[in-house]
């Protein structure tokens, strides 16, 4: 059965006057046109005041008052309400209902109207932020660009497809480096992918190490699809910028603003398809009509196909989870952009102490489609390859050569026992645990790794906080997962910003769950989308809350078991049994010809 096609809104607006000027923006009500469906339009206003004003500013704050959020989203909605949102809002509503996509860019040649946050537009009827409904993409164009050509040539080559650097600074403060090293690793080593955290990782970056590591990569044809870049936002001047070491490595912090980021990066807006800023004000533009947009906006702008950033001041804890849900969705699931942004929003949307899922935003164009794979499209056959790779402890060798050197001694061992005369027949068992190497276990079996040893830093904590004394430095990672004795020295009291927490270095044990080998009727082929949502519907929400990857391997005559649950921990028991209630018969219909199949899916 075919895909029913999403929903597509565009909603494109120029000021009424000084339409050539994106940014001759005028403290006052402004007139602006509204382009309609068939071309023409419309005449709307945007009562620009003290108040509204103040109401943003607000949504930046913690503690901020919730009403505030409610005024926005209504003043985004009667600015809207004269172009005929009343029927958009229906269609919208209507496909939500019917399980379609839906998509809504934002396209506007007005400089200013991309300070509003858009996600908080309130719906009439419902009184729910357009950004906060589950399958709606929300997604910002600057008019008359276009996403740069993808480079040919030995970038294209299946080995390198699929890289990912992280650049990551602690110059303004405290960052979770290890968090989101690890995320990334788990991401790559989830869909079969090397990680290499000496090529990939770019700790206390600085902007010169920065264009040198894009230089050599583009000239040795090592490409980099994705660049993931962790550190502080800063103010210079009207506008933000990101806060990188200085160059000579003890000097102050450097601000680099949106236009020297820019220059930086448009020369390799072919090789780059995604640029992540998990930094605070990465999407701010500063005040309206700053002739200097937000680091997003540059980046896109000059032809970057797609740029995730965050408007606001971004939390520890929403970092470490953009960062983890985004990539395991493009890497792992093999999901498209637009369904992993979607998952993350709803990721984000489950701490109600923060802004983060309506402050996170996507600079991405409406002609790119709404299913791209920035990062490449998923890699057929790694399903289970990657599972196995994904039990790999970080900075360790692959495990594969080892599972199938303790294939071969299994296979010995038996047949020896056999010549000695201790086959089956008389009692005797060949251990599955034993040989050279790790065992491939059933669903139920464990091993222990040490996370002092497996991770790649201190861990932090969730919430951001907005004073008191930071107790480490920079939680930086060495290339074999240790942190160094000058990151971890203490800081002085400060006022920290949202991305400024302390971190310690943790030796918790942590049980990780070894894939089991899968039935030999099941092919390595991903599930039908009605199945998998039929399946994800089973579950329900977990007890407690919280985000767990979930893979479940679905055979041929209907049957489902759970064969990987991520983060469960003594939820997965309620997992199998929730999955248990699922009906052969629905499975069947559900799977067609897909059967067997295997369905990975966020249970939230």
């Amino acid at each position: 059965m075919a895909e029913v096609e999403p929903l597509r809104i565009v909603l494109e607006f120029a000021r009424a006057s000084d339409a050539g000027d994106p940014h001759a923006f005028r403290f006052a009500p402004q007139s602006y046109l509204v382009r309609g469906e068939r071309g023409d339009f419309t005449s709307t206003e945007v009562a620009w005041s003290r108040e509204l004003l103040a109401d943003l500013e607000a949504l930046r704050l913690p503690g901020r008052d919730p009403a505030a959020l409610q005024r926005v989203g209504e003043v985004l909605r009667r600015t809207l309400e004269p172009a005929g949102w009343r029927q958009r809002e229906g269609a919208i509503v209507d496909a939500v209902a019917e399980g379609r996509r839906v998509s809504v860019t934002i396209r506007s040649a007005a400089a200013e109207l991309y300070a509003l946050p858009w996600e908080l537009l309130t719906l009439r009827s419902t009184g729910q932020s357009l950004g906060a409904i589950g399958g709606v993409l929300l997604r910002y164009e600057w008019p008359a660009t276009a996403t740069s050509r993808a480079r040919g040539g030995p970038a294209d080559a299946e080995a390198d497809a699929g890289r990912v650097l992280l650049a990551w600074s602690a110059a303004g403060g405290a960052v979770p480096a290890a968090e989101h090293v690890a995320a990334l690793r788990s991401a790559q080593e989830g869909a079969g992918r090397p990680f290499d955290e000496g090529r990939d990782v770019l700790a206390h970056a600085t902007f010169g190490r920065l264009a040198d590591l894009l230089a050599e990569a583009e000239a040795s044809g090592a490409a980099i699809d994705g660049l993931h870049i962790l550190c502080h936002g800063g103010a210079t001047g009207t506008s933000f910028g990101l806060t990188f070491d200085g160059e000579d490595g003890a000097g102050a912090p450097v601000v680099v603003d949106p236009g020297r980021l820019q220059q930086l990066l448009a020369p390799y807006a072919g090789m780059i398809r995604l640029v992540v800023l998990a930094a605070c004000d990465s999407g701010n533009a500063g005040d309206p009509g700053s002739r200097l947009g937000s680091v997003a906006q540059m980046l896109h702008r000059v032809g970057v196909a797609a740029v995730v950033a965050s408007r606001y001041p971004l939390s520890i804890g929403g970092s470490n989870r953009l960062s983890e849900v985004l990539y395991r969705g493009l890497l792992t699931d093999g999901a498209t952009l637009e369904e992993a942004f979607v998952r993350s929003r709803t990721a984000l949307a489950r701490d109600p102490t923060t802004l983060d899922w309506a402050s996170v935003q996507l600079y991405a164009r409406a002609d790119d489609g709404d299913a791209t794979y920035p990062l490449g499209p998923p890699r057929p056959g790694v399903e289970d390859a990657a599972a196995i790779v994904a039990a790999t402890p970080a900075g360790a060798p692959s495990r594969l050569p080892l599972v199938f050197g303790g294939i071969a001694a299994l296979v010995i061992a038996a047949a020896v026992a056999f010549a000695l005369g201790f086959g089956p027949e008389r009692g005797a068992q060949v251990d599955p645990g034993a040989g050279a190497g790790p065992a491939i276990a059933g669903p139920a079996a464990t091993s222990t790794i040490d996370a002092g040893d497996a991770t790649t830093g201190a861990t932090t904590g969730g919430a951001a906080t907005t004073g008191g004394e930071a107790t480490t430095g920079d939680a930086a990672t060495t290339g074999d997962g240790s942190t160094t004795a000058a990151d971890a020295a203490s800081t002085g009291p400060a006022e920290a910003p949202p991305m400024s927490t302390s971190s310690t270095t943790s030796s918790t044990k942590v049980t990780k769950k070894k894939t089991a080998t899968p039935p030999a009727n099941v092919r390595v082929e991903r599930c039908p989308k009605g199945l998998a949502e039929y399946l994800e519907s089973k579950l329900g929400s977990p007890d407690g809350g919280g985000v767990f990857a979930i893979k479940v391997n679905v055979r041929g005559d209907g049957s489902a078991t759970i064969t990987s649950c991520r983060g469960c921990g003594e939820l997965e028991g309620a997992a199998t049994g929730r999955l248990t209630t699922a009906s052969r018969d629905r499975v069947l219909s559900k799977g067609g010809g897909g059967l067997p199949c295997v369905a990975s899916f966020d249970w939230d």
